[in-house]
């Protein structure tokens, strides 16, 4: 088995003059690697992590050096994805042969004495880094809640499809429920409005959920529906006959 560089102590590669940060471990800031590549979004060490292929590459790697090869920060300042040299490399030819090229050079160059380093790092470079490392963990921290907020919406309309009051209906589900178009903000507000100057709103609130949810008949609803989009609004054909009857009693 050929000898494999340490972690620790590894030289500082510098790429386009931005020294490519290393973690505790000797492990290079792929981050930043990606900003220097001056890469599209599509090649974010995010995405290539994902690859079965460098999930392969990666359990090798550790499998021959005892260590974790590739690491993952999420949030904090020092947010981002590191990795062993040789994954660095890999990283770097995914994102493209000249690139790859580039990168190989530079750690060359770093162990030969020949980089030619940032002056007395630059304080303009180093505040760029910092910046490029920043934004990468404002992204990364909004994705999370992107999710966080999806997650709870589908608990939220779980809980409330689980628990609706009998016979009533939310405006959003009673459009679910009829296969309805999904409405404008203006004219979903006007829905609502008909809704309340037609019937009093029955408050349901499902446990751990923090508002309640106004309930109406389903009568109220269609009505509502089509004062709202000026449009006839079907129900279930079983249904069709009592509905237009009290429609119609409704109007007069």
């Amino acid at each position: 088995m050929s000898q494999l560089l340490p972690f620790k102590h590894a030289p500082a590669v510098v790429i386009l003059g931005i020294t490519i940060l290393q973690d505790a471990e000797g492990r290079y800031n792929l981050n930043i690697l990606h900003h220097a590549s001056g890469a599209d979004e599509s090649k974010k060490p995010g995405n290539w992590v994902k690859r079965k292929s460098t999930q392969e590459l990666a359990a090798e790697l550790n499998a021959q050096v005892s260590k974790t090869t590739l690491h993952v920060v999420h949030g904090g300042e020092e947010s981002g994805t590191y990795a062993h040299e040789l994954l660095a490399v890999s990283y770097a030819g995914w994102i493209s042969p000249a690139f790859q090229l580039r990168v190989n050079q530079a750690f060359i160059d770093s162990r030969t004495g020949t980089a030619v380093l940032p002056v007395a790092h630059d304080p303009t470079t180093q505040a760029l880094v910092k910046l490029l490392l920043e934004q990468d963990a404002m992204k990364h921290d909004l994705a999370h809640m992107q999710r966080q907020v999806a997650e709870t919406d589908a608990k939220v309309d779980a809980l409330v499809s689980a628990n609706p009051p009998q016979g009533k209906m939310t405006p959003i589900d009673w459009l679910k429920r009829h296969s309805k178009p999904h409405l404008p903000p203006s004219v979903m507000d006007i829905f609502k409005y008909e809704c309340r100057q037609l019937e009093e709103p029955e408050m349901f609130q499902p446990s751990g959920v923090r508002f309640p949810w106004a309930y109406y008949g389903v009568y109220t609803l269609a009505t509502a529906y089509e004062k709202a989009t000026k449009q006839l609004s079907f129900i279930e054909e079983a249904q069709d006959n009592r509905y237009r009857a009290e429609y119609k009693r409704h109007l007069r």
